[in-house]
């Protein structure tokens, strides 16, 4: 399948949306966001190492992509004074949708939700490796947030990276495996 490998993951990282306070955005134009390659996305993350450490938030968007719930989300976020950054799950090659956002059901093939939230965690530990890379990223104040089926990988992360998660859109049926002392909310 398309969608598995190093090379699938690395895409999601390569595509990976950032959104930026206003007050780090050296254009002075308020929050600025959008995809890593953008050129004056890319100024801004360099001006930001001249400053200090920054909270970063990375954002598991929903089964759909990260369309309008992600953008609200992530510009909410960056007003609040966080670093964005969401790994592009559906820059995979072949990434298969597992729900319908206009029914609110589920979609593709019968049995790969299990192995897409598989899939997701791969991208967070992508997203945690490289924003090593970044002198400016506070490591002591790192945030997981998801909605919807990015929420239940947010839930399903045994990991400790996190001060904090944050899950809305999900049923949260299971549970989630943050560590004892870790805060999580899920809406």
């Amino acid at each position: 399948m398309e969608s598995l490998g190093p090379e699938a993951v690395e895409k999601t990282w390569e595509r990976a949306y950032f959104y930026l306070p206003a007050e780090v955005n050296p254009l002075g134009t308020g929050v600025l966001g959008g995809r890593r390659g953008l050129a004056s996305l890319g100024m801004a993350l360099d001006a930001l190492a001249k400053g200090p450490a920054r909270p970063v938030v990375v954002y598991l968007h929903g089964c759909g992509g990260f369309g309008n719930s992600g953008k609200t989300n992530a510009n909410m976020l960056a007003e609040a004074g966080f670093v964005v950054v969401a790994p592009d799950s559906f820059a995979r090659p072949g990434r298969v949708k597992t729900c319908n956002g206009k029914t609110h059901s589920a979609a593709g093939p019968k049995g790969i939700y299990a192995e897409v939230i598989g899939w997701r965690l791969e991208e967070l530990q992508r997203a945690l490796q490289g924003l090593k890379d970044f002198p400016w990223v506070d490591g002591n104040n790192l945030f997981l947030f998801g909605h919807s089926q990015g929420s239940n990988a947010v839930a399903f992360y045994d990991g400790a990276a996190f001060k904090a998660r944050v899950m809305t859109g999900t049923r949260c049926s299971r549970g989630y495996r943050a560590p004892t002392d870790e805060p999580a909310l899920a809406v």
